[in-house]
């Protein structure tokens, strides 16, 4: 039985509310004005409904717990600007060794890939090309990825412009 009142009370207060769907609202309007118990408790519930909507009322702040709060929290306010240094430095570290790994990578890659155009692919060279490949395809992913951030971060900087 406490069970049902309390689902009773949970459909009441989505209905005070105006949480429940349309269907929900017309089944229990009617449970509403058809049941006494459903009306009982509607009653009750919209008493306490307006209740704490005329007696509960918000308070003002005095100006000067206002004022002490935020002097309080201007020098958290603050704490970014002291960062700022740490996060330039940062960023520029790290695009530095993007820039060094991108250019050893393609240096790497540049210095064994064969460039003389008298050598055709036979069983023998075609081995050495297979070997290169996945040399070369990090080289790749790695300047793709740099060119990612690369982007990234001049894309932040013109936003703050």
């Amino acid at each position: 039985m406490a069970m049902q009142e309390q689902d009773i009370e949970i459909q009441v207060w989505d209905y005070i509310d105006n949480e429940c769907s349309s269907e929900d609202n017309a089944r229990i309007s009617k449970l509403i004005t058809t049941d006494k118990i459903w009306l009982t408790k509607y009653q009750e519930l919209l008493s306490v409904h307006h209740s704490l909507q005329t007696e509960l009322k918000t308070e003002q702040v005095s100006s000067g717990f206002a004022a002490t709060t935020m002097s309080k929290l201007s020098p958290k306010a603050s704490t970014p600007q002291k960062l700022k240094p740490f996060f330039t430095w940062s960023i520029r570290a790290v695009v530095a060794f993007f820039i060094i790994s991108i250019s050893g990578f393609t240096i790497y890659s540049l210095s064994i890939t064969d460039w003389t155009l008298t050598s055709y692919i036979t069983p023998e060279t075609s081995q050495t090309i297979t070997d290169k490949l996945p040399s070369n395809y990090l080289v790749f992913g790695i300047l793709i990825f740099g060119l990612l951030c690369a982007d990234l971060l001049f894309k932040r900087n013109v936003s703050k412009l």
